[in-house]
């Protein structure tokens, strides 16, 4: 079990420094706006 948690912190902490970029998202709204999009 506190083999499992250890892992669990270092994981959780290497993904903390991972950098988020919600930029890519706002253009891909933009390009899709007024469009009728399907799921399969």
């Amino acid at each position: 079990m506190k083999k499992q948690f250890t892992i669990f912190l270092i994981l959780l902490f290497i993904l903390g420094f991972m950098p988020v970029d919600f930029s890519n998202a706002e253009r891909l709204t933009d390009r899709l706006k007024g469009k009728i999009l399907l799921q399969e």
